[in-house]
């Protein structure tokens, strides 16, 4: 049974390293290497940031160029991204200004990011891992 579960996890490790590798091959270099580095003082330290953890309401636990760019929109949620722009919606209802298109700016752009997040899963073959 332990031969078993020993062969099962090294399978497991095999297929993760290739998963791992495959993904971390379309960032730079400097970012793998600042990632790693939050795993390894995550380790060795559990009372630092977690990098497993989605930051809370607008902290932010791996800071790359692109990151401390978008500070202004750290933490927002798609439900707030949605409400903003229902509020917006709303605004431009009251002042009698009629939609451009006969889809909202907020559907078009929840499409996108849904379109977007199932292109990750394909690109990066994770369908299999979702149940």
């Amino acid at each position: 049974m332990l031969h078993t579960r020993l062969q099962e996890a090294l399978e497991m490790k095999t297929k993760h390293r290739s998963l791992l590798n495959r993904f971390t091959v379309k960032l730079s270099p400097d970012i793998v290497q600042q990632w790693m580095d939050m795993i390894d003082a995550w380790e060795g330290d559990h009372t630092r940031p977690n990098p497993y953890e989605e930051p809370r309401s607008g902290a932010s636990n791996f800071s790359t160029p692109m990151s401390r760019n978008l500070k202004h929109i750290s933490g927002t949620t798609m439900a707030q991204v949605r409400l903003k722009f229902a509020q917006e919606e709303l605004e431009e209802a009251k002042k009698g200004i009629e939609p451009l298109h006969e889809i909202t700016t907020n559907a078009f752009i929840q499409v996108g990011l849904e379109l977007e997040e199932q292109q990750y899963v394909a690109d990066f073959g994770l369908a299999s891992l979702c149940v």
